[in-house]
């Protein structure tokens, strides 16, 4: 009977290929796992900066809207002093607006 074993020769060849393939896979894993961290880097580098970015926006809005807020305080001031040393021109100037704005919409 003749047996049926593989040759030395082709079964190491069988395992080299097999450990050639194996250190294959594990640079592979190695370089998507360098890969990923790059990724992952650059995603919280990106985040960070639109974060910061957004601060800084905000706190510009707030600072503009503190900036309008003591403007308009400030005009509210000047408005109100204007009207009670001319209380007769404020009641003129109330009085032609109200003539004004029924001839508007009554058409």
């Amino acid at each position: 009977m003749a047996s049926h074993k593989s040759s030395p020769s082709a079964s190491d060849a069988i395992e080299d290929d097999a450990l050639e393939l194996s250190n294959e896979i594990a640079a592979l894993r190695k370089e998507l796992a360098a890969l990923a961290a790059t990724v992952g880097r650059i995603g919280s580098a990106g985040v960070a900066s639109v974060s910061e970015a957004a601060k800084a926006r905000l706190a510009a809005g707030e600072g503009l809207a503190d900036g309008l807020a003591g403007d308009i305080k400030g005009l509210e001031t000047r408005v109100v002093a204007q009207m009670r040393e001319n209380p007769w021109r404020t009641l003129g100037f109330a009085a032609l607006g109200g003539f004004l704005l029924s001839l508007i919409l009554r058409r």
